[in-house]
């Protein structure tokens, strides 16, 4: 059973308060807790060590972003090796005390997450951003390693430059399952939007713009063989596809899929959308040019069934 934790971006919380449970196999392959020392300031902000019951957490505040790359960021190093395709999961304890004052609504914290060699990190097993919520809990995320790390090779690095913000952090933890371990057999948290609720402001003026840019008064004239008009005429009119390409990213793993989630996930992707792009068959660095093995073999095979499903049911396809 594949366990679902829902967050909502906003006023809701961004994570669990508790850690989901985690099957036996897993092994925890960071020592517990923070670092000892802190980072040094750097020119995006800086880190305190803050009180807390009988230990401490972190407060990361960061005052600026950069163009590229990050500096507000703290790594702890691991000794276990992650094989490339291996299954990962990794847990933050964390909070947003405030992020990005200038906003007209609160946003949520973010983090993000890399894992590679302790080196350079060039060796990239994940490079992932989360979202932190405003209440004490834990941001996970399971993975499946794109890189192998090598045995007292890897480190996993947090940076909180992303955006003006402050967070305060309280553990790292980072598991790492056997080879062939199913992923699904993990917790997922699955993401929303700010503004999600039924009653957002900006609805209301979105709701204006369809009627104004979207819609078009309809005429229906009912004859008889003769041309004369027919009243009182019962017409039911059903649209069969919008003109407009509503479209979204399509998992091609669940293409041939027969669990009841994978079912529903198709059905309810035809029903609301029609084009797609299939991931992460087109992305880059997960294409079979750029990897070996049978991993890279059965993007591709996902691949070309997700072609034919699309293809049967006259879904246009990009990417």
């Amino acid at each position: 059973m594949i366990l679902g934790y829902f967050f909502i971006l906003g006023n809701t919380n961004c994570t669990a308060q508790s850690l989901p449970f985690l099957p036996d196999e897993l092994t925890q392959v960071l020592e517990s807790g923070l670092p000892k020392t802190l980072p040094s300031p750097a020119e995006t902000g800086r880190f305190k060590k803050l009180p807390a019951g009988d230990g401490f957490v972190w407060l990361a505040e960061s005052t600026a972003t950069l163009k590229k790359g990050n500096k507000l960021a703290f790594s702890k190093t691991f000794d276990a090796p992650l094989k490339e395709d291996d299954v990962g999961f990794v847990a933050v304890r964390c909070r947003i005390v405030d992020a990005d004052n200038n906003a007209n609504e609160p946003r949520p914290g973010r983090v993000l997450i890399h894992i590679g060699d302790r080196e350079t990190l060039r060796q990239t097993a994940l490079y992932h951003k989360g979202t932190i919520g405003r209440e004490w809990g834990w941001y996970f995320h399971p993975f499946r390693a794109a890189r192998s790390l090598a045995a007292n090779t890897g480190r996993i690095r947090l940076s909180f430059d992303v955006q003006p913000q402050r967070v305060e952090i309280e553990d790292v933890r980072l598991y790492v399952a056997p080879s062939g371990f199913d992923m699904s057999r993990l917790p997922m948290m699955e993401a929303g939007y700010q503004g999600r609720e039924p009653d957002a402001p900006w609805r209301q003026g979105a709701d204006a713009r369809i009627a104004k840019y979207r819609t078009a008064p309809l005429i229906v004239r009912v004859l008889d063989p003769h041309g004369s008009t027919i009243q009182q005429a019962d017409v039911r009119i059903r649209m069969r596809r919008h003109a407009f390409g509503f479209g979204s990213t399509f998992q091609v793993r669940l293409v041939d899929d027969i669990s009841p989630d994978a079912i529903r996930y198709r059905q309810t992707f035809e029903e609301l959308f029609h084009a797609l792009v299939p991931v992460p068959a087109l992305i880059p660095q997960h294409t079979p040019h750029a990897k070996d093995g049978n991993y890279a073999n059965q993007l591709l095979s996902d691949l070309t069934n997700t072609l034919h499903w699309a293809h049967d049911r006259r879904l246009p396809m990009r990417g």
